[in-house]
């Protein structure tokens, strides 16, 4: 839980508090209080079978960032396999998105995206399931629809702006049928500027 004293896989926290000062982080500085009774749960055996509050938080992030209505990335990218509440700490968005991936907005056919979150779905309970936003999935019609028009992803001639990150992108049909139109900032502190702007009580300087 958020508060407590963890260590990292790689390094001690000591070392990693140094490191990540020197990429313009403070761990300890408070980025906000989350409400009671919101949890931001990111154990690995829950984000790889389902979204989650914290899934959904990131995708809005994302979505924010690259100002574009549809995201999905891969759940292995959250790494912090601990639910997260209360008061949230640099350190704690560090722990859950140790890696700094850049945010990617895409153009891509409603077709193709179809197949990337078929195959994203039928990888569950590994590091490739999906974590989405802005799309949704009739599992009785077995069918993709955008979230807000609720029409068809796989509609003949639509072309979507979606937003993801490379590991994903490289790893799905993205790699070689899609569009890159735009590199943003990194999904870590997008996730920052998120938390800052939803749930902060308090006012923190921007990162650099």
């Amino acid at each position: 839980m958020s508060g407590a004293r963890y260590h990292f896989e790689w390094f001690p926290y000591e070392v990693f508090h140094l490191f990540t000062y020197s990429l313009g982080y403070v761990p300890e500085r408070i980025i906000c209080v989350l409400p009671a009774g919101l949890n931001f749960d990111g154990r690995s055996a829950v984000i790889r079978a389902q979204q989650t509050h914290l899934t959904i938080a990131l995708c809005n992030a994302m979505m924010d960032e690259a100002n574009t209505t549809i995201c999905v990335f891969n759940a292995g990218a959250i790494r912090i396999d601990d639910q997260l509440m209360g008061i949230i700490t640099q350190y704690d968005v560090l722990r859950c998105l140790p890696f700094s991936a850049n945010i990617i907005s895409l153009r891509v056919n409603g077709s193709i995206l179809t197949k990337v979150l078929n195959r994203g779905l039928m990888n569950v309970n590994t590091g490739m399931f999906i974590s989405y936003a802005g799309v949704e999935y009739d599992s009785r019609e077995e069918k993709w629809y955008l979230q807000q028009s609720r029409q068809p992803i796989d509609s003949e001639g639509l072309t979507l702006t979606i937003v993801s990150i490379p590991y994903f992108i490289q790893n799905t049909e993205l790699k070689y049928l899609s569009q890159t139109l735009a590199t943003h900032t990194t999904i870590t502190r997008a996730f920052i500027k998120y938390l800052e702007k939803n749930y902060a009580n308090t006012t923190h300087h921007e990162l650099p």
